[in-house]
């Protein structure tokens, strides 16, 4: 009984994990000549999940959608003289 018991805990806890997986997306994003754009956001489509890129144009997100699409946006400004 005691054996049995240790490994219903162990099915549990492995399922659980596996539920409560979360994907981790990582990448660059870049302009046409392939510079880095920094202070660039990102979310996943249709969920509040987001990231925004940093001096590198590098990014890290964390989300539990296992597919999906990125949309990506930029403000820029340009200098009026």
């Amino acid at each position: 009984m005691r054996k049995f018991k240790n490994l219903l805990i162990a099915v549990l806890l492995i399922s659980s994990t596996a539920i409560f997986a979360q994907t981790k997306l990582t990448g660059k994003v870049v302009d046409e000549s392939n510079q880095p754009l920094p202070g660039a956001s990102l979310v996943v489509k249709g969920t509040k999940t987001g990231a925004s890129t940093d001096f590198d144009g590098k990014f890290t997100l964390e989300t539990s959608v296992s597919s999906g699409i990125c949309k990506f946006h930029l403000l820029v400004m340009k200098q009026q003289i």
